[in-house]
């Protein structure tokens, strides 16, 4: 089981793509308004740490080349197979039954009920 990972771009608002100027200034623009000192709500502790520990890792370029490449791994562990399309089931019983050599009557195959044979 993968344990879920903080998409630290997201949380300082940030592309992948961002260079360390962009990430500086995202940075400081959330800490201005979620700083404790700033901020006094029941949450901002917990916010503030979580802005502190995405910009400390994409700041340093070493840490961030780290958390790019496990991101990426992972994402290429959950990409779901590609599955076929999957036959008719007309189809499939048709196949079945020509490989078999069985012969059905006309009226079996349109799907008409066969007549039934009065009781004795």
């Amino acid at each position: 089981m993968l344990i879920p990972m903080k998409n630290y771009y997201k949380i300082l608002g940030v592309a992948p793509e961002a260079d360390a100027r962009a990430i500086k200034a995202a940075y400081r623009r959330l800490a201005l308004t979620c700083h404790p000192d700033v901020a006094r709500t029941a949450d901002t502790r917990a916010r503030f740490a979580e802005i502190q520990e995405a910009a400390t890792v994409l700041l340093d370029p070493e840490r961030r080349q780290i958390y790019d490449d496990t991101v990426r791994s992972r994402a290429a562990r959950r990409r779901p197979t590609q599955r076929r399309p999957e036959p008719d089931v007309p189809d499939v019983v048709g196949i079945v039954i020509d490989a078999l050599g069985i012969r059905i009557s006309a009226t079996v195959a349109a799907g008409r009920p066969r007549r039934r044979r009065p009781a004795r």
